[in-house]
């Protein structure tokens, strides 16, 4: 959605918050602003997703198994979707509140993907397990690049799949 640019951003944001939409307007060019409704997304998402810099993939949706898996011997296949990725490509963070029981592609968390330009809006993931002790509930998220994984309300889709002994 791009709107005529306003001629008073005050007048723009009263707007908005009288009617009750959060948003964030990105400047697209000189003549216009681009509009990015924020709103919750992903499995077991309860916070409104960030709001997206020019150019920034978001991730919009994550899969992970509904069913408990024995850990140390079977994977969490997890895919995770985007809204765009743009002609230059972008990159997302994926991670987890359990890196001790769940291991990353590359050997650290958070893991990195790059999606290159043109490609899908979906990466799917086999994430190798560790045997644990008892019943875990194990969170696998997704955010933007750039912003701080570790903080939950950075995370714009979660899942969570349970890990048994």
């Amino acid at each position: 959605m791009v709107f005529q640019r306003p001629t008073s951003l005050r007048r723009a944001a009263s707007a908005a918050i009288s009617c009750g939409i959060f948003f964030s307007l990105l400047w697209a060019d000189t003549d216009s602003w681009a509009l990015t409704l924020c709103g919750t997304t992903g499995a077991e998402s309860s916070a409104l997703r960030p709001s997206r810099r020019i150019g920034q993939t978001i991730p919009i949706h994550i899969t992970v198994p509904s069913t408990a898996i024995v850990g140390g011997s079977q994977s969490i296949a997890t895919s995770v979707e985007v809204d765009y990725v743009p002609p230059t490509g972008s990159t997302i963070q994926i991670g987890t509140d359990h890196p001790s029981v769940v291991s990353s592609p590359t050997g650290s968390w958070p893991y990195q993907h790059w999606f290159a330009p043109g490609s899908g809006t979906t990466v799917s993931l086999n994430l190798a397990t560790s045997a644990v002790t008892a019943q875990t509930q194990v969170k696998i998220y997704a955010c933007a690049a750039g912003v701080d994984s570790s903080n939950p309300a950075n995370w714009a889709v979660v899942g969570t799949v349970t890990v048994v002994p």
